[in-house]
């Protein structure tokens, strides 16, 4: 019979928290150890997957709620495995060295896939860390993009590369395109279409629609889609803030750009101030609310 070894609880917790999988190998769980942290990415992917294709909240939430009990097993069972001290194999797997190993393993595919999702890959994640999208898109929102392989729409909560500086993504929502003519009134944002007058009288009523030198213009046209636009009242026309939060002239969208405003109006750094966003710098489509470690009643919200 082989000599069991005791085992150190304190060693086991340290390797725990250092890898998922490298407290099994600790106690010589080989085929464990090896199994749980691709079984945890598969699970992860899959559920990044429903997020994308379903947008069904509830069967995300079982799924992320796999990968937690996956985590607490990981985690759980080799410190009731080392209290038992039951069946413990004094291994050459549970030495040091190949624990070592191991672990830089883990860490190699770890900083690996941390690589990929910084490549112009189909699907990536994007740490909000700002307010200009609120209450649509709050700070530490986490949210899922997916590459767009064709131009964006109107109303499309857009990622991109800041023109300014394009190793930084900014997000906000695409209120014109190329050949539409956008102003900004007391706040009031108008947009003319690039369809013409024709279009207009058939998509809006006549109620948001305004009339000037010869054009007709939709009066405030995303708001009643998306309630999540909104203005600050404590933000006014004083002199001390800037004037394009509450006056523009028409500007003409050029083709194949984009004329970008966060939902937050009064707090947004936007093409107000930048100018508009070329198709080349076009990440893609927001989707989903991926985490927000402040609040975790954000996860798997659709956003639209």
């Amino acid at each position: 019979m082989k000599e069991i070894q005791k085992k150190s609880i304190l060693k086991l917790l340290i390797f725990n928290l250092i890898a998922m999988g490298a407290g099994h190998l600790y106690i010589g769980r080989i085929k464990k150890a090896i199994t749980i942290f691709p079984l945890f990415l598969v699970i992860h992917f899959l559920s990044l997957y429903i997020a994308l294709i379903y947008f069904n909240f509830y069967l995300f939430i079982i799924v992320e709620s796999l990968l937690i009990l996956i985590f607490l097993y990981s985690f759980i069972e080799p410190i009731i495995i080392i209290k038992k001290q039951k069946n413990i194999n004094n291994s050459k797997y549970s030495t040091s060295p190949y624990i070592l190993l191991f672990v830089i393993v883990y860490y190699l595919i770890v900083f690996t896939l941390i690589m990929l999702l910084k490549l112009d890959t189909p699907v990536k994640l994007f740490s909000v860390p700002a307010n200009s999208m609120a209450k649509t898109i709050i700070r530490n929102d986490t949210i899922l993009a997916t590459r767009s392989y064709d131009f964006v729409k109107r109303g499309d909560i857009v990622v991109f590369r800041y023109p300014n500086e394009e190793t930084v993504y900014y997000v906000k929502r695409c209120v014109a395109v190329g050949g539409d003519i956008v102003a900004l009134q007391n706040k009031v944002l108008y947009l003319h279409p690039h369809e013409g007058n024709e279009y207009v009288k058939k998509n809006y009523p006549i109620t948001q629609i305004s009339e000037f030198d010869g054009k007709l213009w939709i009066k405030n046209p995303y708001r009643k889609d998306h309630p999540g636009i909104h203005n600050d009242p404590s933000v006014t026309d004083n002199g001390l803030n800037p004037q394009q939060l509450f006056n523009m002239s028409p500007i003409k969208v050029p083709e194949n750009q984009y004329f970008m405003m966060g939902d937050n109006r009064d707090h947004s750094n936007d093409s107000r101030f930048w100018g508009t966003v070329p198709q080349r710098l076009i990440y893609g489509n927001a989707k989903i609310i991926y985490s927000n470690y402040e609040n975790t009643n954000r996860i798997g919200i659709k956003l639209e």
